[in-house]
């Protein structure tokens, strides 16, 4: 089966737009189900055809399917030999927004990890706590869910922007199946051709007007209506945020670019960027510290 993959760093959007291609395209027959190929191999079920993309690129049997993994380590990532990749959309995020999406994220990932038998939950305790945010102590399941970003002091944000620059940005528990920030987003953004494979940043989504046509002709949706349509889905992710006790509420926290200055010091933001300037630079971030 022919594929277009969904690609990214771990929180840096491939299910943000994977939902607004969802919103955009139902109707038109783009899946409405888990398109994560770990959980459709994991579960033995078979990927279906989108009947939304152009069948002018694209042949009928080609399907949409959402991956972490680097470019270079795909299939060796998912041991599977039966799917051909004909397309993909890579989007990455910037590291200080990507970075807090993460540790927004494991106000969900951690109780996961406790209920895994399969995760040293010790491990993963000591890991978030300590070596990555700093603190001298452990957090309860249900007091960690309720602690959000902003109630997290600044030095311990700090903390965990340092020990990510330290580390070649990666993050341990990720780093199998993503390797590292950098690494993750180059092997996509080196095999783009603006075709039928586009490696785009997460924040021109918001306001790029000559990227938009060029994803969207790769499906059966006019700028238009996507653009409608993503309007409804602010809409509806506002009305969940204001259900506290939502996971959609944590998942989808920050749905806009650029916030991070919010939340680090300017000396830890401004450190990061001397440590990775090659990095940033190279992927277009080179003016970020106006922000």
């Amino acid at each position: 089966m022919d594929v277009i993959w969904i690609s990214s760093y771990p929180k840096s959007g491939n299910t943000w737009l994977h939902t607004l291609l969802m919103w955009a395209a139902a109707e038109r027959g783009y899946s409405t189900f888990d398109l994560d190929v770990y959980n459709l191999i994991n579960k033995n079920i078979k990927p279906e055809p989108c009947l939304a993309i152009n069948r002018e690129l694209f042949s009928q049997n080609t399907c949409i399917l959402k991956t972490h993994s680097t470019h270079d380590n795909l299939f060796t990532k998912i041991n599977t030999t039966n799917l051909s990749m004909v397309g993909f959309l890579h989007i990455y995020r910037n590291p200080f927004d990507m970075l807090l999406s993460y540790i927004n994220f494991t106000r969900i990932e951690y109780k996961k990890i406790l209920s895994n038998i399969y995760i040293d939950s010790n491990l993963y305790k000591n890991f978030l706590f300590k070596e990555f945010l700093g603190f001298d102590h452990f957090f309860d399941p249900d007091e960690w869910e309720l602690l959000t970003i902003d109630k997290i002091p600044t030095k311990n944000l700090d903390h965990a922007l340092a020990f990510f620059s330290k580390n070649n940005l990666t993050l341990p528990f990720y780093q199998e199946m993503s390797s590292g920030w950098y690494a993750n987003v180059n092997s996509w953004v080196a095999k783009a051709n603006n075709q039928t494979s586009f490696a785009f940043k997460y924040e021109d989504l918001f306001g790029n007007f000559e990227l938009l046509p060029k994803i969207l002709n790769m499906f059966s949706i006019s700028e238009s209506y996507f653009i409608q349509r993503r309007e409804e889905l602010d809409v509806y992710t506002r009305e969940h945020k204001k259900q506290s006790d939502s996971q959609s509420n944590i998942f989808y926290n920050q749905m806009k670019p650029y916030y991070f200055s919010n939340f680090y010091s300017n000396t830890a933001i401004e450190k990061f960027f001397i440590e990775n300037e090659r990095a940033l630079i190279s992927l277009g971030y080179q003016d970020i510290l106006k922000y």
